[in-house]
């Protein structure tokens, strides 16, 4: 069994693979997503959560560059020498991959596989209470007698050591 895979150039980046599967999906370029976001009065929410998780994945992008970037200046600047300095460096540049890496994730999972559905029911909660915000809240009273243990439940040396 064979598959065909093609063998396209890929981009530079992660971030440009992941802006090209946000735009394709929502049929607009990030910018007009980011430009709605900003902009209107009542913005979608799937918009405003694209351009949000698209924004951390750019900084965490940044941010490993950065790092990259350090740690080339170390190695130039001392070629043939390994010290503390490179391998803080390089731990530096090792998190930055993780956490750009699980940005990623983040944004493929709940953006690009699990979008929001509007019909969804935490949205439609929310919208019945965003309709209603002036309610008045349950008035039911609470018992204020103090909770004794009940017999079934160990006390003692015994009980604190499970």
């Amino acid at each position: 069994m064979s598959v065909d895979l093609p063998l396209d150039p890929l981009p530079d980046d992660v971030v440009s693979v992941v802006e090209e599967h946000i735009e394709q999906r929502l049929g607009r370029p990030i910018s007009a997503l980011r430009d709605e976001a900003v902009t209107s009065n009542a913005p979608d929410p799937e918009t405003v959560r694209v351009v949000r998780e698209y924004t951390e994945l750019a900084a965490a992008e940044k941010a490993l560059e950065a790092r990259e970037e350090e740690l080339f200046a170390l190695i130039i600047a001392s070629p043939g020498v390994f010290t503390d300095e490179h391998l803080a460096a390089a731990q530096a540049v090792n998190n930055a991959v993780n956490y750009r890496d699980a940005r990623v994730a983040t944004v493929v999972h709940a953006v690009l596989l699990h979008p929001l559905e509007s019909k969804a029911p935490a949205r439609t909660a929310q919208a019945a209470a965003k309709a209603r915000p002036h309610q008045a809240t349950s008035t039911r009273s609470t018992s204020t007698s103090p909770t004794t243990p009940s017999a079934a439940t160990p006390t003692g040396p015994s009980a604190r050591r499970r």
